[in-house]
């Protein structure tokens, strides 16, 4: 039997609002109130799963990162203030990246300069859904910015529907759970052999040349014969990004359960 992917059914409200806080925050950071990773992004209202239909609904509004005062003030926002913006679970999406012949998939390693994931392993691409943005499109742009981007282009096709869900911990606190939906992007063979080297274990993982951005250190081209045994050793190794059973661990199985059952 095929694996199923999910539908995701987004529904995102307050747009007004939406509107209005984006324009307080650029005020804000225009005049040097406001750090530049303060965002407005897409908060978590209600989610409803289907496992019968395999059917997300996610209804959303928009939520603040940082999830908390520090930083974004009363005085700040003025009039719009609302304690309630800083207390939603953000969605998020994560990015497994193969060959469209199912032969090679795509690794990234986390800058040790980033806030979360110092110089661990996750799929190739991942992160927040900007405040209104469907979650398959925040997929596309995450890819583009964290690995097609970075090598000068790659011919990239997402498949819509998403892989699975499971909860991503913001730094390992488990008391931050966030909704993070999975996707696969196919991308062509020759172009990634020709612009990613290919690595079969961890040790070759470690030799790769560092790349020079702010939030990727290494993208790597894995043969998907040697994947789960090099995932394993990076999960022995306590070097996978975030939690082993849930989060990118998670996602990391239902890949590998995508991608066994596509191949028969």
């Amino acid at each position: 039997m095929a694996f199923k992917l999910w539908n995701v059914n987004f529904e995102f409200g307050n747009k007004n609002l939406d509107c209005s806080l984006k324009e307080k925050i650029n005020e804000a950071k225009s005049e040097n109130k406001l750090p530049n990773y303060v965002n407005v992004l897409t908060g978590i209202d209600e989610l409803t799963v289907s496992n019968e239909y395999k059917e997300l609904s996610v209804t959303c509004s928009p939520a603040f990162f940082p999830l908390n005062t520090k930083e974004v003030t009363p005085c700040i926002l003025r009039e719009l203030y609302d304690d309630n913006l800083f207390k939603k679970p953000l969605l998020s999406v994560i990015v497994h990246a193969i060959t469209e012949d199912l032969s090679y998939v795509i690794l990234q390693q986390r800058n040790n300069k980033t806030s979360q994931g110092h110089s661990q392993f996750q799929p190739s691409a991942a992160g927040y859904v900007d405040s209104a943005e469907i979650p398959s499109q925040s997929a596309i742009r995450e890819f583009n910015e964290e690995v097609s981007g970075l090598i000068g282009g790659l011919d990239s096709k997402l498949i819509p529907k998403a892989l699975g869900i499971t909860t991503h911990y913001i730094a390992g606190n488990k008391l931050l759970p966030n909704s993070l939906l999975g996707y696969v992007m196919l991308v062509g063979k020759d172009q990634a052999m020709k612009k990613l080297r290919v690595a079969k274990n961890l040790n070759e993982l470690d030799n790769l040349s560092v790349m020079h951005d702010s939030e990727v250190s290494k993208l790597a081209l894995v043969p998907y014969e040697s994947f789960e045994n090099l995932w394993n050793e990076v999960v022995e190794a306590e070097r996978n990004f975030g939690d082993v059973d849930e989060g990118v661990g998670k996602s990391v199985k239902q890949f590998i359960e995508y991608v066994d059952k596509a191949k028969i």
